[in-house]
């Protein structure tokens, strides 16, 4: 979701992360709750968005990441 420059619809996540449509709309909507995703409706389906601070999070983790490998 992170990568995706017009944002990620819900159904797009599921086959990939292979859980249910439900838990992938739980997910997100904590996600959004926490102020780490973004959301917008297009018709039925809605899109969402990692924010900055989502942004910033996932660059200490793949740090942190890196460092543990070394």
């Amino acid at each position: 979701m992170a990568a995706a420059d017009d944002g990620a619809c819900g159904c797009e996540l599921e086959p990939p992360l292979g859980v249910s449509q439900g838990a992938v709309s739980q997910a997100l909507s904590r996600l959004y709750a926490a102020g780490l995703v973004t959301r917008r409706k297009d018709g039925r389906w809605r899109y969402y968005s990692a924010t900055a601070r989502a942004e910033r999070l996932l660059d200490v983790l793949d740090e942190t990441r890196t460092i543990t490998n070394d």
